[in-house]
């Protein structure tokens, strides 16, 4: 699903310093994906959080990967393109541990998103359909990201705690989020049950801004094509009355030709 701006003007960024949400939130993922390099270098980590963040750096990596195949494959200039992306390819690569400070590339892009923009984000809606999905998406993922990580460092390895791993941290943060809320796994320290909260009501946000969207399209479509139909309605009329002229005209004509013989 998602998808990513194919035909990206430098000069129209640099003039109206407007970004997309998807632009905005591939850039923040280039962050999370440098931090996640530098962290998964440190030794003597705890197991529990070192498998924690390998399972978000894989899921980084797949981000990147189908970005930049979506993306190569829908642009019309494929090599122009590749050229351009090229450091959401090596992003999107899971580097052994000594490759792994290689995903710096991905200042690249911040470097790049702050030139464009001067530091100063305009965001619009007013984009292709897939790149709102993909970046209302891509927050819900650094929601999950952050929830889950914050809920393994301060509930596991507490007794009465039922998130003791990290995919049950993972889960709790996906079905938090959702607001589905299925009970099997919850905080039981005051800080945790804060952070539930906070992805709560996020969650709820974003999937009524989600919501808000798809309707506001259909219902743009729906408007746009009455207002067709009723720019076609007025145009046959007018036709018709120009055809009457004609024929009066033709008429008239007529009457002089056969009035001069």
């Amino acid at each position: 699903m998602l998808t990513t701006l194919t035909n990206h003007d430098a000069e129209t960024a640099h003039s109206k310093h407007s970004t997309s949400l998807y632009e905005f939130m591939m850039m923040m993922l280039s962050i999370v994906s440098v931090v996640l390099a530098v962290l998964l270098l440190i030794k003597d980590m705890d197991p529990g959080i070192y498998r924690l963040l390998r399972v978000f750096d894989l899921i980084v990596c797949g981000v990147f990967f189908i970005a930049f195949w979506t993306g190569f494959w829908r642009s019309d200039h494929k090599w122009q393109y590749a050229k351009s992306h090229w450091y959401d390819l090596v992003a999107s690569i899971p580097f052994s541990e000594s490759l792994r400070l290689l995903r710096v590339v991905q200042v690249y892009r911040v470097a790049k998103m702050l030139y464009l923009t001067k530091g100063r984000f305009d965001f619009h809606f007013v984009s292709r359909l897939g790149n709102t999905i993909a970046g209302l998406l891509l927050l819900e993922l650094l929601i999950i990201f952050g929830g889950s990580f914050l809920v393994f460092y301060l509930e596991t390895g507490l007794a009465q705690s039922p998130i003791n791993e990290p995919e049950e941290a993972i889960w709790w943060a996906l079905v938090t989020v959702s607001t589905v809320g299925y009970g099997d796994f919850y905080p039981v320290t005051d800080i945790g049950r804060l952070a539930a909260s906070v992805l709560i009501v996020i969650g709820v946000g974003n999937y009524a801004l989600l919501s808000g969207y798809f309707a506001q399209q259909f219902l743009g479509r729906d408007e746009e094509k009455e207002a067709i139909k009723d720019a076609v309605r007025e145009t046959h009329i007018e036709v018709k009355i120009l055809r009457n002229e004609l024929r009066a005209l033709r008429k008239q004509l007529s009457e002089l030709t056969d009035k001069e013989k």
